[in-house]
């Protein structure tokens, strides 16, 4: 008796079974694989359709200036803001305060010989002390008063700056703010000799930006100004500049031609999956989703 025979005729039916089995589970997973591909583009329908009720979208407007050297706008919510034409003059721009030394040292690091003192620099009312000895060179006086403003927040930071050339250094000691604006103006004074001995001037002055919008004069610390409902304009120049806002019906016309796009990816999607030889083949049902959608388009 060939046993070994028989156990693999029995052994060949029963594989029937499993491949049978394995065939049924790629059907259903190529199945789940197309319903997957059909939900994406429904989702992505869905997305477009819902980006159709934002305002930048369903009210977008475009700017344009007459002079561009003088400003940059941009439109922060195209509700806020009625298309016309708008005048902008830039008074001045906000700039910060700036000190700097007018004697200059051959060398960074070598000790300047100071009288001991203390570099206060005062901005809003609050003081910022730096203190300093004979030893200290010209970058350790710098180190000191950036120590100084990291250590309390302060806003304003010291540099070395070389104004001769590379074989031949002039540094000088330049203080400035960090942060425009009439308010953040500095204020330095000085127990020791540091001031005396480098003459330590003010060369720069911190000032507002002003600008005149529409015949109302309007200034702000810095150059951008954002209190002008929906614009957002930075100044970069003075100067006059007309401002002209249109309507721009590109966003929503994109909106609409990707809504066709997706529509049309829908349908030829499901005639391909259902039809012949498609993955979702004889599931007509689908085809439900198509027409139910052409309704509601």
């Amino acid at each position: 008796f060939d046993i070994n025979s028989v156990l693999q005729q029995i052994q060949a039916i029963k594989s029937q079974q499993i491949l049978l089995l394995q065939q049924k589970q790629q059907t259903i997973s190529n199945k789940k694989s197309a319903v997957s591909d059909i939900q994406n583009i429904l989702k992505n329908i869905q997305n477009t359709v819902n980006n159709i009720t934002d305002p930048n979208i369903a009210y977008a407007k475009s700017v344009a200036l007459s002079n561009p050297n003088v400003a940059t706008v941009s439109i922060t919510d195209p509700t806020q803001v009625q298309t016309g034409t708008y005048s902008l003059t830039v008074n001045q721009l906000a700039q910060n305060d700036i000190y700097a030394t007018s004697n200059a040292v051959s060398d960074k690091n070598t000790s300047l010989g100071l009288s001991s003192g203390t570099l206060k620099i005062t901005i809003k009312g609050l003081d910022y002390n730096a203190a300093y000895d004979n030893t200290y060179s010209l970058q350790n006086i710098a180190d000191e008063i950036n120590k100084t403003a990291r250590t309390y927040n302060g806003d304003f930071r010291a540099s070395v700056v070389n104004v001769g050339t590379q074989s031949n250094p002039q540094y000088k000691l330049v203080i400035s703010g960090t942060k425009t604006g009439q308010e953040n103006a500095l204020t330095i004074s000085d127990s020791g000799s540091l001031i005396s001995t480098l003459r330590l001037n003010h060369i720069k002055t911190a000032q507002d930006a002003q600008i005149n919008y529409e015949g109302l004069t309007i200034t702000n610390s810095t150059n951008t100004f954002t209190n002008i409902p929906g614009l957002s304009i930075t100044v970069n120049q003075t100067g006059d500049t007309t401002i002209n806002v249109s309507n721009n019906s590109q966003p929503i016309t994109d909106a609409l031609n990707s809504i066709i796009n997706g529509y049309n990816n829908l349908v030829n999607t499901l005639n391909k999956e259902t039809g012949k030889d498609g993955r979702l083949s004889g599931e007509y049902s689908l085809n439900t989703i198509k027409s139910g959608l052409y309704r509601q388009l």
